[in-house]
């Protein structure tokens, strides 16, 4: 277990190649996230020299892995920080953590100590897997692209990234006392919005899925942790991501109905419009015609 506390030498290495992009958080247009106590945000791509090393970073840390590696040192851990990982550190906590290899891309919040972060301060620190970084990257990208073009909306776009964002961080830590209900969340999430989604063509049964899901439970059982996690059954939830995939196709493209029905797994047009029309209420030639008025 790692010791860094009583000797460490402040350090921050940030060499030229580095390529930080913080988020505007004086702003008044994020009083919303400053008032919910996220008081520094960022994203980083660190490549060549990167190092910081301190005592403290006077506010409790939440740092995501999007790609590449880094390597953490710090009171309770010692070891890898790689992709689709959290690491989450109390206030107080020394700390020191510098790239490893390559390249490292990054994304972080610092949270004052007011509800809802106070758990933090008992987590002391806490390295594990998360779905949530490429999410974040996602929200925080759009957001400061609303601040940098100033468009139409744009206050109202920031106003609802900046909710996206504190909804998906007090997510974080719903589950955090519950390792196991943490877990099952995790792989279901990867399960459908990973493997399924990529596969939406695929014939999915519930048996494969939950072969798949590595749970290592019967197909009943899987089915429960489905409707218990994420408030769904397997079949809805393949249908789901199958229908939002053929609104996309609909929306975005010029493909026939029925080449359509085949890549979203449907072997016929009949079947495919039916399933449609009972999620959305329109025919797909329904659907595709309003977006054309």
């Amino acid at each position: 277990m790692a010791q860094t506390g009583k000797n460490i030498r402040e350090t921050l290495i940030i060499d030229s190649e580095c390529n930080e992009m913080f988020m505007p958080i004086s702003s008044p247009k994020l009083n919303f996230l400053r008032e919910h106590g996220i008081c520094f945000s960022g994203t980083s791509i660190l490549r060549k020299g990167y190092e910081v090393s301190r005592k403290t970073n006077n506010a409790h840390l939440v740092l995501y892995t999007i790609s590449g590696q880094g390597w953490l040192e710090t009171d309770g851990y010692e070891g890898v920080l790689g992709p689709g990982q959290v690491w989450i550190s109390a206030d107080g906590m020394p700390q020191s953590y510098k790239l490893h290899g390559q390249e490292w891309q990054i994304l972080w919040f610092d949270l004052q100590n007011q509800a809802p972060w106070t758990v933090i301060g008992e987590l002391g620190t806490c390295v594990r897997q998360s779905v949530q970084g490429i999410r974040f990257k996602q929200i925080m990208d759009m957001l400061m692209w609303e601040f940098q073009t100033e468009g139409l909306h744009a206050d109202r776009m920031i106003q609802l990234c900046s909710e996206i964002i504190l909804g998906y961080l007090e997510r974080e830590f719903v589950l955090e006392y519950d390792p196991s209900s943490y877990s099952i969340a995790n792989r279901l999430h990867h399960l459908f919005f990973d493997t399924v989604k990529s596969r939406i063509k695929h014939p999915w049964t519930v048996n494969e899925l939950s072969e798949k899901s590595e749970l290592y439970v019967c197909p009943d059982h899987f089915s429960r942790l489905c409707i218990q996690h994420l408030n769904i059954s397997p079949m809805k939830m393949v249908n789901q991501l199958r229908m939002e995939r053929a609104m996309e196709l609909l929306h975005g493209t010029d493909y026939r109905i029925q080449e359509i029905a085949l890549l979203v797994g449907y072997q016929n047009n009949f079947a495919f419009s039916t399933a449609f029309k009972r999620w959305t209420g329109k025919s797909p030639r329904a659907f595709r015609n309003n977006l054309l008025k």
